[in-house]
């Protein structure tokens, strides 16, 4: 059994401080009552507050089936059998624990502009945001870096050390090559076991086509996927000289 959501006090001492993208658990904690919920059935280690694969008993109605010898005759639905004249029972949505795989694009254009805080920073922040709100609610956060190639992956994980393994990679970060979402996702991917959740968090300089493309690989093994658009003003307002 997961249990209840942790309190925030067993979060690694290790990312107490600030440091070089400005991570810090204090920061983290004010995340504490928001949620990561996912929109599909996933499937976990852990009894949790998702949805699964599995039907257990819970209190989200699933489906009906036929009774066969051995079911439990307290789920057998009687207004049913009134209409049909057949025994049947209710299945219901067992809930689980939720891998979450955080995707984030390191490539060098995310290093924008060259003073601090740029799009790098808040890309670190924001996959420590949802990593430490996963962990909180006893979900295993897990953390792939790419740029034109997967460079760091830390598949999903629920243990304390595994969250200040994460949380230490993201402040570490430093700039890689050019991005190529191709190469870069479709590892990531390969990597990626069980349905979950997959964020990506990127300024998705690429032709649309491409990332949605990239992102299918996830979807076609049952993954609930979202991509969050990081871009600095400057790419939005374009104050530069000619343009």
């Amino acid at each position: 059994m997961a249990g209840p959501p942790r309190d925030g006090s067993e979060a690694p001492e290790a990312v107490q401080g600030p440091r070089r993208r400005g991570i810090s658990l204090a920061a983290l904690r004010r995340l504490g009552a928001m949620r990561l919920r996912a929109r599909v059935a996933v499937e976990g280690h852990f009894s949790g507050q998702h949805r699964s694969t599995t039907h257990g008993v819970s209190v989200e109605f699933a489906d009906h089936r036929e009774y066969a010898p051995g079911d439990d005759t307290r789920h057998l639905d009687w207004r049913l059998y009134a209409r049909a004249e057949r025994d049947f029972v209710k299945q219901f949505d067992a809930e689980t624990n939720l891998c979450v795989y955080i995707l984030l694009d390191i490539s060098a254009s995310m290093d924008y502009p060259s003073t601090a805080p740029n799009k790098l920073d808040y890309s670190a922040q924001l996959a420590a945001g949802l990593a430490y709100i996963a962990w909180k609610q006893r979900d295993a956060p897990g953390l792939a870096l790419f740029d034109s190639r997967l460079r760091t992956l830390l598949p999903p994980r629920t243990q304390r050390g595994h969250l200040a393994r994460l949380l230490e990679t993201l402040d570490a970060l430093t700039p890689g090559d050019e991005t190529d979402f191709g190469a870069g996702l479709t590892e990531a991917a390969a990597a990626a076991g069980r349905r979950g959740l997959t964020v990506l968090i990127s300024d998705l300089w690429a032709p649309p086509e491409t990332i949605i493309r990239s992102l299918r690989y996830f979807r076609r093994k049952g993954h609930d996927v979202l991509a969050l658009h990081v871009l600095h003003p400057d790419e939005i307002t374009l104050p530069f000289a000619g343009s």
